[in-house]
C-alpha cells in the first residue's frame, strides 16, 4: 500500500511498502510534494496518518497495517531525499486559524475561476489576498509558500476523501483516538464542495422507498389558532382550529397508527417521523377550501409557513437568545432552543423540530432557521465553547472571563477584600437564558455568594450550566433529525456550513438568481425590467418576490436543484 506521513518536523511524504503488519519494508519514500516543502500538520498536531489502501487489503488488515506502520515510522522515519531535485520553499509555521482562512480562499476562489483549487496560481492566489479583507492572516506569507501550502490542502482533501473517508466509521467520531474522530477535528480544512458530494452520496446511500403521503392542511384554521395563542385574535377560535405545525404532527401521527390528540396533549410514544424521509418532498399537501395542484409550490408554503410558526410566539419552543436585548452584542435576531421547553409535550414537538431539519436535508431544500451558532454545533453532536456562547449571551461571557481573570474593567486585580464586595450580589445560583425559573448550581448555592476564593469553582459550574442547560432539548431535535437520515453523515461539517446547507442564502444577489432562472416571456423588454426592478429592492422585497415565485424566501447553498421558471 501506499501512505502518506506527516512527520515530526511536518514535512509530508509519499511511502510505498510492501510486507505485512509484522514486518514492513519501504520500497520507496519521497516527498508527496516537489520541493521541501514544510507545514504539514503532524500526528502530533491532531491530523491522522492518512493511508490507501494496496491490493487485497481490507478494512480491518489496513487499519491494522496503518497503526504498525505509525509506530515504525515514529521508531525510524523515512530519509529525506537528496538535496538539489527541487529548490526549497522558506515555510512560516503554520496555524489552524490560517489552514481555516486559506481552504475557504481555495474554494472561493476556485469556484468563482470554474477551476480546480489545485490549479490555481501563484498570481491569482497573492490578487485574492491583497483585494479581500476577509484574509488578513495570509496576508503576511510568502506567496511560494501559500502556493505550496495550497497543495497540502489539496492533497489532504484528495486524498481523505477518496481514500480515507469509506473505510471510516462515522458513528466514532466523538470517540477520542480514533481516525474518525482526529478527521472531524480538522473539518474546517476539508472543502465544502467535497464534503457535499460525500453526504449525498450517504444519503442516496440510505435512501427510503416507501408511497408519498399527501396531508390536507387548513390554512384558515391555522391563521386563527396562531393569532389566538399570540393574543391578537378578533375571531372565535373552533374546536378543531391548530397551526399547521400541529396539523402536520396529527397526521405523522395518524399514518403511524396513533390515534389524533388535542394540541396541547402529547403522544404515549414516539411519532413515525420516517414517513417524511423522501427525496424530493416530504409529502404532497391538499389545502381546505382551495384549490391547488402541489407539483412543489403548495408544499413549499407550508414548509415556509410552519417555519414562521415556530419563530412566533404561537408556539414556545423557540426562544430569542439574551443577545437579543444587548447592544453591540452578536446574533441579535437569533433564537435558541427553549430550556422551558422540558416537557414531554415539549419536547415530541421539539423531535419534530429536528424531523424537518433532516427533510430539509435529505431533500435539498431550504428552511429560514434563525438559530443560534451554539445550537447548530449542538446538532452536530459537538460541545460549544465558552468563547461560541458569547453569541448567545455575549453578558455572561464577559462576567465568566471577569471572574475568572480577576480582570473587571474598572477595578482589574482585585485583593480578595475588594473582590468581595464588588461581587457580593452574585450567588451560586442563576435565571435560566430565557429568564425563567432560578437554578441553584449547587446544594444550597442561593444563599452562597461569589468570593474571590471560590470564584474558579462558581466559573466552572456556571459554564457547565450555561453550556448544558438545553441537553435534553438539543437530545429531543436529534432524536428527530435521525429519523430522517444518518447523523453520522454530518460530522464533517463545521456549525456554519450546517446552518447554509439547511437554511440556504437570505442575502442572494440577483445575479445568482438571474443564473439559475428561465424567464419565459415574448416580450424580451419585461425581462431586463424584471431584473432592473429585482436590483433595485432591498432583502426583504426580494425574499417576499422568491416567495411568491417559488415558495422559498431564501436560494439554496450553490445552485438549486432545479431551473426557476
Amino acid at each position: 500500500p501506499q501512505l502518506i506521513y506527516f512527520d515530526s518536523e511536518r514535512q509530508l511524504w509519499k511511502i510505498s511498502a510492501t510486507g505485512s503488519t509484522n514486518g514492513w519494508a519501504y520500497t520507496n519514500s519521497s516527498k508527496l510534494l516537489s520541493g521541501q516543502w514544510a507545514g504539514a500538520y503532524s500526528t502530533a498536531d491532531g491530523l491522522p496518518l492518512l493511508y490507501e489502501l494496496g491490493a487485497g487489503q481490507t478494512a480491518s488488515s489496513a487499519s491494522s497495517a496503518a497503526s504498525a506502520a505509525s509506530a515504525s515510522f515514529a521508531s525510524s522515519p523515512p530519509a529525506p531525499p537528496r538535496a538539489g531535485a527541487a529548490p526549497a520553499v522558506d515555510t512560516p509555521d503554520w496555524t489552524r486559524e490560517q489552514d481555516g482562512e486559506l481552504a475557504r480562499l481555495l474554494e472561493s476562489l476556485a469556484k468563482s475561476k470554474g477551476m480546480a483549487a489545485r490549479d490555481l496560481s501563484s498570481e491569482s492566489l497573492a490578487r485574492a489576498v491583497a483585494q479581500q479583507g476577509r484574509f488578513a492572516r495570509l496576508q503576511a506569507i510568502p506567496i511560494d509558500a501559500l502556493h505550496a501550502r495550497c497543495q497540502v490542502l489539496c492533497e489532504l482533501n484528495e486524498r481523505c476523501f477518496e481514500f480515507l473517508l469509506p473505510w471510516l466509521a462515522l458513528d466514532r467520531a466523538g470517540t477520542p483516538g480514533t481516525l474518525a474522530h482526529e478527521l472531524a477535528s480538522v473539518k474546517e480544512l476539508l472543502f465544502n464542495e467535497q464534503k457535499k458530494l460525500f453526504f449525498e452520496r450517504i444519503v442516496g446511500a440510505t435512501a427510503t422507498s416507501h408511497a408519498q403521503l399527501t396531508f390536507r392542511f387548513d390554512r384558515q384554521a391555522a391563521r386563527r389558532a396562531v393569532a389566538t395563542a399570540v393574543g391578537a385574535g378578533d375571531e372565535e377560535l373552533e374546536a378543531d382550529d391548530a397551526s399547521m405545525f400541529e396539523q402536520l404532527l396529527q397526521q405523522i401521527a395518524t399514518a403511524g397508527g396513533r390515534r389524533r390528540r388535542s394540541p396541547r396533549e402529547a403522544w404515549d410514544e414516539p411519532l413515525p417521523f420516517m414517513v417524511l424521509a423522501n427525496h424530493e418532498k416530504a409529502f404532497n399537501v391538499e389545502f381546505a377550501g382551495e384549490i391547488a395542484s402541489d407539483v412543489g409550490g403548495p408544499y413549499r408554503h407550508v414548509m415556509e409557513d410552519i417555519c414562521a410558526e415556530l419563530h412566533s410566539a404561537a408556539l414556545p419552543l423557540l426562544v430569542l437568545t439574551p443577545n437579543h436585548s444587548q447592544p453591540l452584542a452578536l446574533d441579535r435576531g437569533k433564537r435558541m432552543l427553549s430550556p422551558a421547553a422540558s416537557g414531554a409535550w415539549a419536547l415530541q414537538r421539539l423531535e419534530a423540530v429536528g424531523a424537518l431539519i433532516g427533510v430539509t436535508l435529505r431533500t435539498g431544500s431550504t428552511l429560514p432557521f434563525e438559530l443560534a451558532n451554539v445550537v447548530w454545533l449542538a446538532l452536530l453532536g459537538e460541545a460549544p465553547s465558552l468563547q461560541a456562547y458569547a453569541k448567545v449571551d455575549k453578558s455572561f461571557t464577559e462576567l465568566v472571563t471577569q471572574v475568572r481573570d480577576n480582570s473587571h474593567p474598572s477595578c482589574p486585580d482585585m485583593d480578595p477584600e475588594a473582590f468581595d464586595a464588588v461581587y457580593d450580589c452574585i450567588t451560586f445560583a442563576m435565571h435560566r437564558s430565557d429568564g425563567g425559573s432560578t437554578v441553584e448550581l449547587k446544594p444550597g448555592g442561593a444563599s452562597l455568594s461569589l468570593t474571590y476564593h471560590n470564584r474558579s469553582e462558581w466559573c466552572s459550574l456556571a459554564t457547565a450550566f450555561r453550556l448544558h442547560e438545553c441537553d435534553a432539548q438539543t437530545a429531543a431535535v436529534r432524536r428527530g433529525g435521525a429519523q430522517i437520515l444518518p447523523l453520522e453523515a454530518l460530522v464533517l461539517y463545521t456549525a456554519d456550513e450546517l446552518e447554509r446547507l439547511v437554511c440556504g442564502q437570505r442575502d442572494w444577489s440577483v445575479e445568482h438568481l438571474r443564473k439559475y432562472a428561465e424567464v419565459r416571456t415574448a416580450d424580451s423588454r419585461s425581462v431586463g425590467f424584471l431584473w432592473e426592478v429585482l436590483a433595485e429592492m432591498v432583502r426583504e422585497e426580494r425574499e417576499l418576490f422568491l416567495i411568491f415565485v417559488w415558495g422559498r424566501s431564501r436560494m439554496p447553498e450553490g445552485a438549486p436543484p432545479q431551473r426557476f421558471i
